[in-house]
Formats: C-alpha cells, sequence, structure tokens
C-alpha cells in the first residue's frame, strides 16, 4: 500500500505511520508544522509541509504521493486539552473544511479506501445509559449545549466520507474512536502524574459512563479498516468495558497505590472547564461487537484496568491487588 496520513505527527499518526513502514508500506505524513518534519521521519515516513485548510496545497501533496489509501486523522487540540467551546474550534473547522479538501484530494489521486477519524460525541448526548451501537439514531443536540459545535463538526466529517462512499466515489471507513488514553495522551498522563504526587482533583458526584479505548488499539484499529477486502461504513472502536471517570481514576490510583484524590462540588467543573463537565456526565456507552465480527479486530486492553496496568508496569495478582512488574 501507499498510504497518506493527514495527522501523521499526533498521538495516533505517529505511531500508526511506524506500524506501516514496519509492515514494509510506503507512508507519507502530512503535518503544517515544519517543526515536526524529523519527528515524522523518524518512523520512517516521507514528510510533508501543508495545512490542510490550503485546498489546492493538500490536493498537490496527496497527489504527488499517489496513495491508494488516505487516513484522516486531523486535529488541532491545544497542549492543555479542551476546556471551553473555542479550544475545539480549531479542530471543528479542520473535520469539516480539513476533511472536505483531503476527501476531494484522495479522489483527484486515484486513491482506493479512505479512513477516518470520528469520535463517540458524534451521538450527542443520551439522557441515560445504554449501549450504542452503529446503527442508534443520533441525538438531537441544543445549540448552546457546550460540545455543540464540535457534534455538528462529527456529524458533518460523517455525512461526507458516508456521502462519498454511497456514491461509489470511493470506499471509506470510519471509525467512532472511544476516549482515548495511553502513553502520549496529555489526560493521561496528568492524571496519572498528579495521582502519583496526590495532586488529583476530582468532581463529586460524576455520573456518566463513556468508552474508552487505548492509543495501541486505536492504532490496530486504523491498521485493520485498511484491509480492502472488509466492507467500509462505520464502526464503534472501543474496548469492553464502560467506565466512569471516578472509575477511571480509581482504577489507576489502585494500581499506583496511591492516595485517594482530593475531591470538589461537581457543579465547579462546569464553571471552571464545561467541557470536561459535559463529558464527565454523559452517557457514552459503545458496542464494540460489529468492529470485532467484520473488522476482524479486539482490543488488546480489554478494561482500563489492563491498559493503565501496562502504562504503570504493574500487573494485577491473583486476589485482585497490584504488584509492582
Amino acid at each position: 500500500m501507499r498510504v497518506f496520513i493527514a495527522g501523521a505527527a499526533g498521538v495516533l499518526g505517529l505511531p500508526l505511520a511506524r506500524r506501516l513502514v514496519e509492515a514494509g508500506h510506503r507512508v507519507t505524513g502530512l503535518t503544517r508544522s515544519a517543526s515536526k518534519q524529523d519527528l515524522i521521519e523518524s518512523a520512517g515516513a516521507d514528510a510533508v509541509i501543508a495545512d490542510a485548510l490550503d485546498r489546492e496545497a493538500v490536493e498537490a501533496a496527496v497527489r504527488a504521493s499517489r496513495p491508494t489509501h488516505v487516513v484522516n486523522l486531523l486535529t488541532a487540540l491545544p497542549p492543555g486539552g479542551a476546556r471551553s467551546p473555542r479550544d475545539l474550534r480549531s479542530t471543528n473547522r479542520l473535520r469539516v473544511e480539513g476533511s472536505r479538501n483531503l476527501l476531494a484530494a484522495a479522489l483527484e489521486a486515484g486513491a482506493r479506501r479512505v479512513v477516518a477519524e470520528s469520535f463517540l460525541a458524534v451521538y450527542g448526548f443520551p439522557g441515560k445509559a445504554g449501549k450504542l451501537d452503529e446503527e442508534t439514531a443520533l441525538y438531537p443536540i441544543e445549540s448552546k449545549h457546550p460540545f455543540s459545535e464540535t457534534v455538528m463538526a462529527l456529524r458533518s466529517l460523517e455525512q461526507l466520507h458516508q456521502d462519498a462512499r454511497r456514491q461509489g466515489a470511493v470506499e471509506c471507513v470510519i471509525l467512532r474512536f472511544g476516549l482515548l488514553y495511553g502513553p502520549g495522551v496529555v489526560s493521561t498522563e496528568r492524571m496519572l502524574r498528579n495521582l502519583s504526587r496526590g495532586r488529583l482533583w476530582l468532581p463529586v458526584p460524576l455520573t456518566g459512563t463513556s468508552s474508552w479505548i487505548h492509543v495501541e488499539d486505536a492504532v490496530s484499529a486504523l491498521a485493520a479498516a485498511m484491509d480492502e477486502d472488509l466492507p467500509g461504513g462505520i464502526y464503534n472502536i472501543c474496548d469492553n468495558q464502560p467506565a466512569g471517570l471516578s472509575q477511571a481514576v480509581e482504577v489507576a490510583r489502585q494500581i499506583l497505590a496511591a492516595h485517594p484524590p482530593r475531591s470538589f462540588p461537581a457543579w465547579l467543573l462546569s464553571w471552571i472547564a464545561p467541557m470536561v463537565a459535559s463529558m464527565a456526565a454523559a452517557h457514552w456507552a459503545m458496542d464494540n461487537r460489529k468492529a470485532r465480527r467484520v473488522l476482524g479486530w479486539q482490543p488488546t486492553f480489554f478494561t482500563l484496568h489492563e491498559g493503565f496496568a501496562s502504562l504503570v508496569g504493574t500487573t494485577a495478582g491473583p486476589s485482585g491487588g497490584v504488584r509492582r512488574g
């Protein structure tokens, strides 16, 4: 395969590029930052510098690489994570305008398959817990909701690729990822660091439940989605056991043998970081059976316990306790 990865210097793009190069494929990675060129090339890929919002530049870059496959991992997340709607506006624009430019370039270059990253927030906000599968109707969302712009951008991205697939222009695969955690994920590294130092604050009470996905499993799903013998469409990519934020923190705390986090009222989080508050209260329990059945993919880390244990070098003992590896 000749693979063009847009967003190749990101937390998913870089390990994906490395994995594909090691498998013998030719990879070209797009980044808008010249400072990340060496990073992409260190993975064995060819690096190209262009702004995904510049349609002509994107078309030239994709055309020159002559890809059989194009992967859309376009984001522009702030280094400290998203706290308010404005923190995601650059990413939202990339998901709408950048995705449109990239898909047009893929079609013009004759690519056979496009794989695009989506996110569980595309479902909207169900009012109660329940498994979400690929056939679940998307929930309406209020215009003033903190996530409204992001949800609309995600739905635009999915619709764009679904339309191209239905029209027979190119085979498209959309992967709806759960909450991402693992090495290189700022929120994960910050949580583990603050827990180990006794500096983590947790809002209470928290009522939400979400699906999660380890970086390594997200990358393996991207790789599986490139198989041209498998059908396109939408797939939920998550582990097998949904968990709320408080459960995730408790799992990590037990593995680290750290002190419990300090607490503060959950209503205060809505004022400090409305995006985080909305995510912590959401019911996003996705069903991954379609991806396991059709793509032949399954997570290596079935639960958060297994995933966090791999991050801190620990394993659970027979009695459920923790021992250092």
